[in-house]
C-alpha cells in the first residue's frame, strides 16, 4: 500500500528581533511600519527587545495594526528587568 501524500500550504514567516522601537525616531518608526505593511509574509515572529516595558503595549499595537497578520512575540530582557506583565490581548 502506498502512503497517502499530504500537501500543506506554504507559510511565509517573517522573523524580526531586537527592534528597540522605544529608541526609534518617529520617522524611522513610520518607515519601519510602512515597510512591514508592504512586505509579503503570512505571519510575523518578533523575538525579544521590542521596546521597554512601559511602551510595549503601544508599540505592539502599532506593529499589529501595520502588519494586519498574526503576530507572535517573545519578550526580552528590557521588559523582564522591570518584572511587569501586560495583558496583550
Amino acid at each position: 500500500m502506498t502512503p497517502k501524500r499530504i500537501i500543506l500550504p506554504t507559510t511565509r514567516l517573517l522573523i524580526l528581533s531586537d527592534l528597540h522601537l522605544d529608541k526609534a525616531t518617529p520617522s524611522s518608526k513610520a518607515k519601519f511600519l510602512k515597510r512591514l505593511q508592504a512586505t509579503d509574509y503570512d505571519s510575523v515572529l518578533i523575538t525579544g527587545d521590542i521596546s521597554v516595558a512601559s511602551l510595549l503595549p503601544k508599540h505592539l499595537g502599532e506593529v499589529v495594526e501595520a502588519s494586519g497578520r498574526p503576530v507572535i512575540i517573545t519578550t526580552g530582557n528590557h521588559v523582564l528587568k522591570r518584572r511587569e506583565i501586560y495583558p496583550l490581548l
